[in-house]
């Protein structure tokens, strides 16, 4: 896969803590992402996100997290849930003091499960494009920092984290044949659904019009 054209990328909210312990394993999965994308991922709960292993470009990279043979803890692993071209990460949730205590990740389209056991406090929310993951772990991951290329509306407006950000695509527009644009600039739709939407919009416009005829008619009559 070539790589993609330049974009912006910038670093999420640093959970967790600033250790110096040399003891530590510190990553950083840019050199593995290389411009290119998430293909998949896989991770390991327990009472905190424990570990996770992301394939970027079709290649996994090192494991992260839960090295320590000494670390023990009730966990389990999630499904490899793999990405084709058309689907990415779009969101992140994570709560976490100390450590990372838990991640709840969405693409464009689909939720999924809670890796870890969510505190009430502190919790972030994240958006954009995930493209690569860093931090600092030993038996949990003592610093996680999630980075994204910044998502952008068709007008060139940043999303900042709010996926209502955005208005919907102009008519003839569509992301994965939907008026949902987050994440992604609109692109042309399919022949069907650009008559679709035309099609209600003419609709929309027909009701509009019919209203205020009937609401002129109306008046006269008063």
């Amino acid at each position: 896969m070539a790589p993609r054209a330049n974009h912006t990328i910038t670093g999420g909210h640093t959970i967790g803590h600033s250790p110096i312990d040399d003891k530590l394993r510190r990553f950083n999965d840019s050199d593995s992402w290389n411009h290119g994308r998430i293909s998949a991922i896989r991770m390991l709960c327990g009472q905190y996100l424990l570990a996770l292993q992301v394939q970027y470009n079709g290649l996994w990279a090192t494991k992260h997290g839960f090295w320590n043979p000494k670390c023990t803890e009730n966990q389990s692993w999630t499904p490899t849930h793999y990405f084709g071209e058309d689907e990415w990460i779009d969101r992140a949730e994570l709560t976490g003091g100390w450590y990372t205590s838990s991640i709840t990740l969405t693409t464009n389209k689909r939720r999924l499960e809670t890796c870890g056991i969510p505190v009430e406090s502190p919790t972030f929310q994240e958006s954009g494009r995930l493209e690569y993951v860093s931090g600092i772990f030993g038996c949990y991951f003592d610093r996680l920092q999630l980075h994204w290329s910044l998502a952008r509306c068709p007008s060139g407006k940043l999303i900042t984290g709010d996926i209502n950000d955005c208005k919907s695509c102009p008519i003839g527009t569509c992301k994965n044949n939907s008026l949902e644009i987050f994440g992604a600039e609109c692109t042309p739709c399919t022949d069907s659904t650009t008559q679709s939407i035309a099609r209600n919009a003419s609709q929309s416009s027909t009701l509009r019009a019919n209203h205020t005829t009937t609401e002129g008619n109306r008046l006269k009559h008063m």
